[in-house]
C-alpha cells in the first residue's frame, strides 16, 4: 500500500493506491446469475395495428358483458330513503314515515346516515386508546394518549375546586376517552307497519367479528364507563335487571370493583365498550356523508308505508318519557347535527352478496371502458416520411 502526494499550482492532488483484491475474494460481488447479473431473458411486443385492434377487441367483449352483469345485479337492491328527520323532529320521540314501492326480500339491513360529519379528520381519528377499549386495566389519565375527555374536571375555576380531587387518578378517568367516544350516535330506531305492527330488528352480530372478540372489551378491574355520560345507565343499572339471566352471577361477582359498582359494565355482558353500536361507531368513516348499520330484519317487508320510531335516552316504563342516561331528568333532544351543519336519515335496503348495496358506478364504469375499447379504431401506422 502507497500513496503519493503532489503539489502544483496551488493544487494539492492526494492519490491512494492499494492493492488489488482478486476477483474471487471480493464478497460483495453479485452471484453470476442471469437474475442477479439482470440477463434475464425479455420479450418487447410490436403491436401491429392487426394486434392492438385484437387487443382492444378482446378488452371490450370481455368488460362490457361484466358490466351489464353488474349493473343489472345491482339494479335488484331494493333501497329507501327518509327525509332529514332532524329538520321535522322536534320531540323525542319522534315518527317519520317509509315508503316501500317494491317487495324487499331479507334479509334486509337498517341503516343511519349522516352528513357533513368528518370522522375522517386527522385529530378526530387519532384521538381514541386502543388499549383502553381492549379492556386493559388501570390506565391513568396520564397513560392515554387521547387529547380531550380523559379525566373528568370538578366543578370551580380551573377545575381544582373539589377538595382532594387528583388529575392522574383513577376515579377521575373517563373511560372510553376521545372525540370519537364522546361524540358516540346515540339515536335508536324501531319499526312497524301502517297498522301499528312491530317489525323486529335484531342488533345483534352487526359490528365485524374480530371487533367484537378482540378490540373492544369492558375492563377487568371496572374502570370501562367510569365518568362516561353514554354509558351511565348500564354502569348504575342492577345486575337483576339484565335482560340475560345467565350473566346476573358475573355482574355480582364483578360488583366488588374498587372503582365503585360496575352494573352492566363487565367483562363479557354485552353491554358498555361491547356494545355493538358503539363499536361501529369507533369504526370511522372515510367520508363526510356516510351510512353506519343499526340492526337487520330477517322478515320480507311488502309494499307500504312504514313507521319508523326514533328515540333517544332510556325508556321510563313507569311514565313511557325517555330519560337522560344518569335518570336525572327526560331526555328531550334527539342526536344533534345542527352544531356541525349536518342531517340525519334511516335507510332501508336489501344487499348483493359480494357487492353491497346499490352503487352503479362499479357496473357502468365497465360498460363504459367496454364500449370505449370497441369502438377505439387504431390508425395504421403512417409511412416513413421521405428525406
Amino acid at each position: 500500500f502507497w500513496c503519493t502526494l503532489q503539489l502544483g499550482a496551488g493544487v494539492m492532488v492526494l492519490s491512494i493506491r492499494g492493492k488489488k483484491t482478486p476477483l474471487e475474494e471480493r464478497t460483495n460481488r453479485p452471484a453470476d446469475t442471469a437474475f442477479k447479473q439482470q440477463k434475464l431473458r425479455v420479450w418487447r411486443p410490436i403491436l401491429s395495428p392487426t394486434a392492438a385492434i385484437a387487443t382492444f377487441a378482446t378488452t371490450g367483449l370481455l368488460f362490457l358483458p361484466i358490466g351489464l352483469v353488474l349493473a343489472a345485479v345491482t339494479n335488484q337492491v331494493v333501497e329507501v330513503e327518509s327525509i332529514n328527520y332532524a329538520a321535522v323532529c322536534t320531540t323525542n320521540p319522534c315518527y317519520i314515515n317509509l315508503t316501500v314501492t317494491e317487495k324487499m326480500v331479507a334479509p334486509i339491513y337498517l341503516y343511519y346516515k349522516l352528513s357533513n360529519f368528518y370522522q375522517n379528520h386527522r385529530n378526530y381519528v387519532r384521538d381514541r386508546e386502543d388499549a383502553q377499549l381492549a379492556g386493559e386495566s388501570s390506565l391513568t389519565p396520564s397513560a392515554l394518549s387521547c387529547t380531550a375527555a380523559k379525566t373528568r374536571y370538578p366543578a370551580g375555576s380551573a377545575g381544582l375546586a373539589e377538595a382532594g380531587w387528583e388529575f392522574n387518578s383513577m376515579q377521575n378517568v373517563v373511560s372510553p376517552c376521545g372525540l370519537i367516544a364522546s361524540s358516540v350516535f346515540n339515536d335508536s330506531f324501531r319499526l312497524s307497519t301502517a297498522g301499528g305492527a312491530p317489525v323486529p330488528i335484531s342488533e345483534s352480530e352487526i359490528a365485524w367479528e374480530t371487533d367484537r372478540r378482540l378490540k373492544f372489551q369492558n375492563a377487568a378491574d371496572g374502570s370501562t364507563g367510569r365518568n362516561f355520560a353514554a354509558f351511565n345507565y348500564w354502569r348504575s343499572a342492577s345486575c337483576d335487571d339484565l335482560p340475560d339471566t345467565s350473566l346476573r352471577q358475573p355482574c355480582l361477582d364483578a360488583a366488588d370493583s374498587t372503582l365503585g359498582p360496575v352494573g352492566w359494565c363487565f367483562p363479557g355482558s354485552g353491554y358498555c365498550a361491547e356494545d355493538e353500536h358503539f363499536i361501529i361507531w369507533m369504526r370511522t368513516a372515510g367520508l363526510p356523508t356516510f351510512r353506519k348499520l343499526f340492526g337487520t330484519i330477517a322478515v320480507d317487508l311488502e309494499p307500504g308505508v312504514y313507521r319508523v320510531q326514533v328515540s333517544n335516552g332510556v325508556l321510563d316504563p313507569n311514565t313511557g318519557l325517555y330519560m337522560k342516561q344518569d335518570l336525572s331528568g327526560p331526555q328531550e333532544d334527539l342526536y344533534p347535527v345542527s352544531v356541525f351543519g349536518g342531517t340525519k336519515a334511516v335507510v332501508i335496503s336489501t344487499l348483493v352478496v359480494g357487492l353491497g348495496g346499490k352503487n352503479p358506478f362499479l357496473g357502468l364504469a365497465y360498460i363504459a371502458l367496454g364500449v370505449a375499447c370497441i369502438v377505439r379504431n387504431p390508425s395504421p401506422p403512417r409511412p416513413p416520411t421521405a428525406t
